[in-house]
This record gives structure tokens, sequence and C-alpha cells, in this order.
């Protein structure tokens, strides 16, 4: 009986050891690890480092960690990246809607920064290739100002992407005190135009996000996070909004003159306020396609200053 006993602490033991152990292991791992942080589908990534090599696969990242003095090995191939971004002379991977994946790999990264709705089908390479792979969010505001903290998180920045923060909230709070309307402009509709035809821009859009920030009423709502919607004609007529705003994807030129055509040809469309009192404003694709990141204060400019244009 008493080696029976004996037997059972010596279990209970040994036991207690292991868990000791294994506690002190993942202790010992967490504080060797250099952050985690929270990708936008919700699973989490450790970096045991600090990056040295990182790859970008949207251009809408790419002002933030130059103003965060990040050194970049990859970039993707944009007309938006402009003379004066630092990384002009970076490895190409490709378009951001076509990257090259094997030209990513041969830049032996050990971080890969992506944005959601576009690079989400390469988790699952990067994550064959043991390369970490953040994915990121960044089309409403809010969506912006995470990102931005999460960039200076995984590259040793905190201190300063607080920085950039504030000052983004700071410029955009200006915008909003001057922002004074005529009182009649109260409805929005933002009608997103592609090869493929229209849709309507919900408050999940970097245009809708605008106009939440403007405190006007967007009239496509949707409680689904969903960027787009199917465009009724007949619901716009109903909702008859006061100002109409277009975004486009493609051709901007061509996009814009297929509008018109529409808004001048189709009788029925004469129908809307915004119509007939000329209310239509064309959205610049460098703020309103992908994210404008930091310039965000500006495409919150561009619109408030649309509809202040307004007479009574």
């Amino acid at each position: 009986m008493i080696k029976k006993k004996q037997l059972i602490w010596l279990l209970c033991g040994l036991w207690c050891v292991f868990v000791l152990a294994g506690c002190q292991n993942k202790y010992n791992e967490e504080q060797k690890a250099f952050c985690t942080v929270e990708n936008a589908d919700g699973k989490k990534l450790t970096l045991t480092q600090k990056p040295q090599r990182i790859v970008v696969l949207s251009p809408s990242f790419l002002e933030i960690l130059q103003e965060l003095k990040v050194p970049l090995v990859g970039r993707p191939t944009s007309k938006l990246v402009n003379a004066e971004i630092a990384y002009q002379k970076v490895k190409e991977v490709g378009p951001v809607y076509h990257i090259n994946t094997e030209a990513v790999l041969a830049l032996q990264p050990n971080l890969v920064i992506g944005m959601q709705g576009i690079n989400d089908k390469f988790a699952p390479f990067f994550a064959n290739n043991s390369t970490p792979f953040l994915l990121l969010k960044m089309k409403t505001y809010q969506d912006t100002e995470n990102a931005i903290l999460t960039l200076g998180e995984v590259t040793g920045k905190k201190d300063l992407a607080v920085k950039l923060r504030s000052e983004m909230q700071k410029q955009i709070k200006q915008v909003q005190n001057n922002f004074h309307p005529q009182a009649s402009i109260k409805t929005v509709a933002i009608l997103h135009v592609t090869s493929r035809g229209l849709q309507l821009q919900t408050k999940y859009s970097i245009a809708g996000s605008v106009i939440n920030l403007l405190h006007l009423q967007n009239i496509a709502s949707q409680k689904r996070e969903t960027e787009n919607i199917p465009y009724n004609f007949e619901a716009l007529v109903q909702s008859n909004p006061d100002v109409i705003f277009i975004t486009t994807m493609g051709d901007e030129a061509k996009m814009h003159a297929e509008v018109k055509h529409l808004m001048q040809e189709n009788k029925a469309w004469q129908q809307l306020t915004a119509v007939q009192k000329k209310r239509i404003y064309y959205l610049p694709q460098k703020y309103f396609l992908l994210s404008p990141g930091l310039q965000y204060p500006e495409a919150v400019r561009i619109m408030a200053q649309d509809i202040m244009q307004i007479a009574p």
C-alpha cells in the first residue's frame, strides 16, 4: 500500500515538473519573441525578431513605411509610387493585382506585408514556404489608423507610428471643423463604376468612410462588412440623394465619359435631384481606389470641398 502511494506521489511530482517545464518554455518563447500582432483575418502573427528584409505587396503601405523610416527589399510595381517616395529603386515584384510570388521569395524576406481583399490568396503560399505574412486591412479610416499602429509594432517604430496617427487625426479634425455644408445637403450616394457596370459603395469603402467622417448619410446602408453592393436604379430614385459621388476602377477618363453620357442621354436619370442640380462629383483614383494611407486627410478634404461648393 505504501509503495503504491509512493508511486502515485512520484507520478504527480513528475507531472508537475513537466507542466512547469512546459510553462517555462512557453514563457521563454514569449520573452524571445520580438512582437505578436493580429492579422486582418483575426489570426495571430508572432515575429521572433525584428524584420530586416521586408517585402510590401500594396503601394498603400509605402508612404507609411517611408515615414517610419523602414527599409524594404521589395515592393509592387505601381504608377502610384511617386518620384519623392524613397522606394523608387527597390526591387519590384509585380503589379498589386498580379504579384509574382516567386520573385518575392527570391528576395528572401523575413516579413511580407499584404492588403486584405487583394493579397489574401497568398497566405497559404507563404505559410508553406515558412515566410511570415502580415495581412492588413486599410479601407476605412479606422482600418488605416489600426494599420499604422500595427506597422509601427512590427518594425519597432511604435512611438513614431503613434505620432503619425496623431498628426493624421489633427488634420482631419481641421477639415471637420471647417466643414459647413448647406443645410439641405444631407444624403449622399457613391456610385462605383467599373467595366462590369455600376455598384453602390457602403460605409466600408474609402469614400463611404469619408462620408461618415463628414457626418452625412450614405443611402447605401449595409450591416454586413461589404465595400460594394448591387446597384438598383429604382432604389436610387426612391432615395433621391442630394449629392452623387463617382468612384472608378479602370481607365479613369473613359469611365467618367461613360457616366456623363449615361446621365445626359438617359432621361430617367433626370429624375434625380443631384443630376438636375449638377451635384455629380468624380473622385480621383489616387485617393479612392486603393487606400490613401497617410493621405486620408486629403481624401476628406476633397469630398468636403466638393460639398462645400454647392450653392444654396
